[in-house]
């Protein structure tokens, strides 16, 4: 059968040279001619090979790649960052017909904004605790949030090199296929300071088991869970960090959660997923979470609902769709308790953004932790790290219509009274 409609889409190479020109003329040694020769040379060639590749022999194309390739090879060599961030562009699951081909665009630039600020603290705080002699497995969950996350961290590896030797007692483990592939894109290049080696050759990545859901771009159950579970009864000393995702992460105090042991004053940001007996999501994130001696729920700012009744979030999203799902709280041991930290963002402008007011619910529900400084994420023991709250202003020169429809993708979450309840959202 066909397939869906593609939508039309900017070509990856056009995205990858406007992404990253500015980086160009700052940081190439012939700063004017190669970012002109990559906007009115490099794209313009591609386009129109794209467009008449019928028409062209295979000579005439391969000069124009060659052409390509060698203006511009002498700076790739220079910045293996750059050349990650273009090889992990150039990959199926962008626009794959899927549903994380979907969503992998939904609040890309906050979510490419919240990787760039927290994935060097994090790397700071693993290679401190690496320092102590202990191993750190890095556990990063399947989803689009953590795809970023992923193709961040892969940058700053290549950025420490040789000069964080230490790194060799971290290992990346994932059930994110797309993130796996990612990684395997950067794994490749030289990481600065090591011209012998490849960055696979020491920061090891495993790759967990278990069923493919190439919808989700991830692996998950049974299999997935007991190696996961395996990987830490054979590590007992090792430091397990979590990044989790969820469909939604819901924020309720203490009192409501499941269990006793939980500070009622406190709120937790815990991760919903749908039940499924063959995708498992919530069964593979309580291992996720039950496992990591520290968890990093990760989540743009319009997933997460704060101080709303589960029950009242269900019954709005049947009210919503009557194709929608119920989503159940993944079940998280009180012993946790204090080793669950929330990694978002907030609004800053009270007259241009159309989720300020939810972030001042959000920003209240933490303000224990508000003024904290950054430098205590990365010194102090798990108990005492804060949750992180990054202020991003990247949605302010758009009109409240305009974000409504990047703050609220999917139509069933766009009703007036589901985004005022919820999010104090009035467009």
């Amino acid at each position: 059968m066909p397939g869906k409609p593609r939508s039309d889409k900017e070509p990856t190479t056009v995205r990858i040279a406007r992404a990253h020109r500015d980086l160009l003329v700052r940081e190439a040694g012939d700063e004017g001619k190669l970012a002109s020769f990559v906007s009115n040379e490099v794209v313009p060639q591609w386009l129109d090979l794209r467009r008449s590749r019928e028409g062209r022999t295979r000579p005439e194309i391969a000069n124009v790649l060659r052409v390509t390739t060698d203006r511009i090879m002498a700076y790739l060599r220079k910045s293996p960052e750059w050349i990650s961030e273009a090889l992990q562009d150039v990959q199926w699951y962008q626009d794959a017909e899927s549903v994380f081909g979907e969503r992998v665009h939904h609040f890309e630039d906050e979510k490419v904004f919240l990787s760039s600020r927290f994935v060097p603290l994090l790397l700071r705080r693993i290679l401190r605790i690496l320092k102590t002699g202990r191993k750190v497995f890095l556990v990063i969950d399947s989803g689009t949030t953590t795809f970023w996350l992923f193709r961040k961290l892969a940058g700053e590896l290549l950025m420490l090199g040789a000069e964080e030797a230490i790194l060799r007692d971290l290992v990346i483990v994932t059930n994110n296929i797309a993130g796996v592939v990612s990684y395997m894109s950067a794994g490749k290049l030289k990481p600065k300071g090591e011209p012998e080696k490849k960055l696979s050759d020491f920061v090891e990545c495993k790759v967990l088991p278990g069923r493919v859901l190439a919808d989700y771009a991830a692996l998950t159950g049974p299999e997935t869970e007991g190696a996961l579970k395996a990987l830490r009864g054979a590590n007992p000393d090792a430091c397990f960090i979590g990044l989790v995702v969820g469909n939604w992460i819901w924020l309720p105090r203490g009192d409501e959660m499941a269990g006793t042991g939980w500070d009622p004053a406190h709120y937790y940001p815990v991760p919903l997923a749908r039940e499924h007996e063959l995708h498992r999501h919530l069964e593979l994130k309580q291992e996720f979470i039950a496992g990591s001696d520290e968890i990093y729920v990760c989540s743009p700012l319009p997933k997460i609902f704060v101080k709303s009744s589960l029950p009242a979030i269900n019954q709005a999203f049947q009210q919503g769709s009557t194709t929608a799902h119920t989503y159940h709280q993944v079940p998280i041991d009180a012993a946790k308790r204090n080793a669950l930290k929330l990694i978002s963002t907030v609004r800053l402008s009270p007259e241009k953004d159309l989720l300020y007011a939810h972030s001042a619910k959000l920003v209240t529900a933490y303000s224990q932790e508000s003024n904290e400084l950054l430098s205590s994420f990365v010194e102090n023991d798990i108990p005492q790290v804060p949750s992180l709250l990054f202020g991003f202003d990247g949605l302010t020169d758009k009109s409240r219509e305009e974000q409504r429809k990047i703050e609220f993708p999917h139509d069933y979450t766009q009703a007036p009274k589901f985004m005022a309840d919820f999010f104090g959202a009035a467009v």
